[in-house]
């Protein structure tokens, strides 16, 4: 699977995210992602569609100059409408921060899921390398995490979420990460996650329902 994203090249970045969206994660339906804190270990969970959805955030932390930062939150209801947000109920929310100047790749972001090596669930990588992560609030009941890097390392990090996002559930990637203003040692995993069904805030509000039926309208698929 072949993942393309030029922000830069396009006549609109916010025109840009939204066929990224639309191309590559609203057709698997709503993206499923949780976050979890266990010990020194920062853990996040995700489906196809919630690491595809994920490799945007950070490949846009690593170009937007006016934006180093984002946090992402669990999903909260608004009713009639349905659920926005982004994390599964009781999941601490994540601030991904971009440390140092932005990347501006000619030609935009081409990323190819690479066939991860795996053995026994663990898949390896080589990056990134410098891998920061804050955890705010009581050890029990974290409220706010926050994961900073450089803009290399948020790239390299994306290309990992495009590549877990087509691999088995259970699939698993450990980073060595620099933990708390102390730097003690911990890690970073991203695993891939089955997520029930039948959960409410599992499918998309019904305006993102209707604007996908307007494109598909605007925009039939030819055989």
């Amino acid at each position: 699977m072949r993942i393309f994203y030029d922000p830069r090249g396009s006549p609109t970045a916010a025109g840009e995210r939204s066929r990224y969206v639309r191309e590559y994660v609203l057709p698997l339906g709503r993206g499923r992602q949780a976050v979890r804190v266990e010990g020194n270990a920062l853990i996040f969970l995700a489906d196809e569609s919630g690491f595809l959805s994920m490799t945007l955030s950070l490949l846009d932390r690593a170009v937007d100059p006016m934006r180093d930062s984002l946090e992402l939150a669990e999903v909260t209801e608004y009713p009639p409408d349905g659920w926005y947000g982004n994390f599964e109920p009781g999941s601490p929310s994540l601030d991904l921060k971009r440390d140092g100047p932005t990347v501006d790749p000619p030609g935009g972001f081409s990323l190819e899921t690479s066939q991860l090596r795996i053995h026994e669930g663990a898949a390896k990588s080589d990056k990134p390398s410098h891998v920061n992560v804050l955890v705010s609030g009581p050890p029990e009941a974290p409220l706010q995490t926050r994961l900073a890097m450089k803009a290399e390392d948020l790239v390299a990090l994306a290309k990992d979420c495009a590549s877990l996002s087509q691999s088995p559930d259970g699939t698993r990637i450990d980073y060595p990460v620099a933990w708390g203003k102390d730097r003690k040692k911990g890690i970073f995993r991203m695993e891939k996650r089955h997520f029930p069904t039948d959960s409410p805030w599992g499918e998309l509000p019904s305006k993102t329902r209707e604007s996908m039926k307007k494109e598909t309208h605007i925009n039939p698929t030819s055989e």
